[in-house]
């Protein structure tokens, strides 16, 4: 009895090593096939220009509020003490210098700084929709919607943060109390980690243009924040210990910055990655299915829908068990089939953004969606008389065979969803 016991808890120990190894191969996977390194590069590239606007547009707009007017250098020097190694010190000191010299700046300058920052938020959502395999980037007023909201109540709800912790650490009595126990000292310390957490789930949860489950956002945002902290101290003692400063002197603050925000990017998309893995892992059994099943099976479910007058959104395709109540549609998979789907008028958008049908089922065959998807027994009958023997008789049977496919698969799919239908 004891040994069925331990057989069962090594049997159940081994499933969970195989779905963490699963998990990490799947994120590995498509971090290379989305390009992160590439994404993360070019996103370097426009950190450089867009710094400095943003802590512009940061001190602009807590300026405006007479609370926050002192607060603006006080969340600088947090975010580079939270987000960049100690051997940026030479670079903040420039980027403060830059964004002073930024404020003096005319209308004209000042537009071209807010575009500088928004084109930079626009990069950000585009390479996360890719990796959420989104079909478009957000336009008109829900874009500005976001981008406001970031850029105004962004340093807003940072200075009120920071005006909070600086409350609660100036109330002794409470914090000499919570000495008594001896967590104090370790709450004030993780308190810059659950600060950054908050600000990766943030971004994992609002970037992306389609719904990202808060708590797969959470998730990522801990695990994220926790990668970057140890990625800042490995950087940190890695150039503390090189020669870097003793050959460069002061100028080797800027490619190390630039390396370091390169390292930065990277994890940010690779945590990016575990969110949409954690949403979409689900979906791994979707291998065994054909893409003539994977078609029909979606048709089916929005073909209910519609009868109950619903429609269907696309991230309960991807993200929930509706396939055979199991699995959900990859996005490697889910992609190309609903770009044929909507080219071949059978799925269309509606109103809110979700799904419905777009055809008469009853109009289309299991014949004509085998043809949409790929299958096509074509031969070319030019110069039919110049061609081998062989080619003219294989002709003629795949021509049999073509026809003898028609009249099979000709059933109307509606039939196939509704048997009551008749012909």
């Amino acid at each position: 009895m004891p040994d069925d016991t331990n057989k069962v808890l090594i049997n159940s120990k081994w499933l969970q090593w195989r779905y963490w190894l699963k998990l990490a191969v799947y994120i590995q996977r498509h971090y290379l096939a989305d390009g992160c390194s590439h994404s993360a590069a070019a996103l370097t590239y426009m950190s450089l220009f867009a710094l400095v606007p943003l802590l512009t547009v940061m001190y602009a707009i807590l300026s405006a509020v007479p609370a926050f007017q002192e607060v603006g250098l006080q969340i600088q020097s947090i975010i580079f003490d939270n987000f960049v190694p100690s051997t940026g010190q030479e670079v903040e000191t420039y980027l403060k210098d830059f964004s002073v010299q930024a404020r003096k700046l005319t209308g004209v300058g000042v537009g071209f700084l807010g575009i500088t920052a928004i084109l930079m938020l626009k990069n950000i959502e585009k390479t996360f929709n890719s990796i959420w395999k989104t079909r478009d980037n957000r336009r008109g007023l829900s874009s500005f919607l976001l981008y406001w909201a970031i850029l105004s109540l962004g340093p807003l709800c940072i200075g009120l943060a920071l005006g909070i912790n600086t409350y609660l650490v100036s109330l002794k009595v409470i914090f000499d109390q919570v000495d008594v126990i001896g967590i104090g000292p370790y709450i004030l310390r993780l308190t810059p980690y659950l600060l950054t957490s908050a600000a990766f789930t943030l971004v994992f949860a609002a970037v992306p243009n389609c719904r990202v489950p808060i708590k797969h956002a959470f998730i990522g945002g801990l695990v994220t924040a926790l990668v970057f902290e140890v990625a800042k101290q490995l950087f940190t003692s890695i150039v503390a210990n090189t020669s870097y400063q003793n050959i460069y002197g002061t100028f080797a603050a800027l490619p190390l910055f630039l390396l370091w925000i390169y390292l930065s990017w990277l994890i940010v998309l690779a945590g990016a990655e575990l969110v949409h893995a954690i949403s979409g892992f689900n979906a791994l059994g979707d291998e065994n299915y054909s893409d003539m099943v994977l078609t029909l099976a979606v048709l089916e479910l929005l073909w209910r829908r519609y009868k109950d007058g619903h429609t269907v959104a696309e991230f309960y395709i991807l993200q929930q068990p509706w396939l055979f109540k199991q699995h959900s549609i990859s996005a490697d998979r889910w992609t190309p089939i609903r770009n044929k789907l909507i080219n071949a008028g059978l799925l269309r958008i509606a109103d809110n953004g979700q799904f419905i049908i777009g055809r008469d089922l009853s109009l289309y065959s299991l014949w004509d969606l085998s043809r949409l998807l790929g299958y096509n027994p074509e031969f070319s009958s030019e110069a039919i008389d110049e061609l081998p023997e062989w080619f003219q008789l294989s002709s003629e049977h795949i021509l049999a065979a073509k026809q003898q496919n028609i009249d099979t698969l000709s059933i109307p799919l509606i039939q196939l969803f509704d048997p009551t239908q008749s012909a």
